[in-house]
């Protein structure tokens, strides 16, 4: 994904604190117009476009294509899924316009609204054990990827810590230890995380407005005379009505 610098989010703001959209101020237009390059002038997007994840991860792994934008979670799948060659994956942070930025991905872990209080009690105790103890408890820590490890699947794969140094530092150290994935080629991505301004997703109307941005992109990379501008001005169009609604 291809995020926007500071001061340009998808969303701004009215005066009177109501989201409004400015993808059309600068840095998305900007991208959307070096996509086009890229796909219609020097040839570095391919020809085949609107493939999935695994489409580009299996090429990616077979060595016929150079790069992608992706989680760190993408090397699990290059090297178990795909057999990919660990000693040729390199991970480096997103390229950005000026400020280094990336959006921000996750999961949300949901408990059931009717469930009893005893039942969201131990819904709490297994998330924190499950997802968040691994990431403070290096003893945790240090299991779980050894056991991943013994399975022979791809283990202690680098990731944006989720607390502070001081609390993750200790847990990852140990995670490391028993780690299975050549860590040196993700220097560039580690050095990145301290200096990398993180983007949340947009607060209204979200999915919304990533469907409208999705036609204008597919539109550039389907279309050689797609012009970046008019499909902006086309999911504009599409988003004002979706905003308007998500704020009343």
């Amino acid at each position: 994904m291809l995020s926007p610098s500071r001061g340009h989010e998808s969303h701004g703001k009215e005066a009177d604190g109501r989201q409004v959209t400015a993808f059309r101020d600068g840095p998305t237009g900007r991208a959307l117009a070096l996509l086009k390059v890229m796909r219609w002038d020097d040839g570095s997007m391919g020809r085949q476009q609107l493939r999935g994840t695994d489409d580009l991860t299996r090429d990616f792994a077979g060595g016929k294509v150079a790069m992608l934008l992706g989680s760190p979670s993408t090397y699990g799948a290059y090297a178990a899924k795909f057999r990919g060659r660990p000693d040729v994956y390199g991970q480096a942070p997103l390229p950005s316009e000026g400020e280094k930025s990336t959006l921000l991905g996750g999961g949300v872990a949901v408990v059931s609204p009717k469930a009893d209080r005893a039942q969201r009690s131990a819904a709490a105790k297994w998330i924190d054990f499950f997802y968040l103890r691994p990431k403070y408890d290096p003893a945790l820590a240090a299991e779980r990827t050894a056991q991943v490890a013994a399975d022979k699947n791809p283990a202690g794969v680098p990731g944006l810590p989720f607390y502070d140094a001081k609390v993750s530092g200790p847990a990852t150290a140990a995670e490391r230890k028993h780690s299975n994935v050549p860590l040196k080629n993700f220097t560039p991505y580690l050095n990145s995380l301290a200096i990398t301004w993180y983007v949340v997703e947009p607060p209204v109307a979200a999915q919304e407005l990533y469907a409208a941005l999705d036609s204008a992109v597919q539109a550039v990379l389907t279309r050689e005379s797609a012009d970046p501008d008019t499909e902006l001005a086309k999911a504009d169009r599409r988003i004002g009505p979706a905003l308007e609604r998500s704020q009343r």
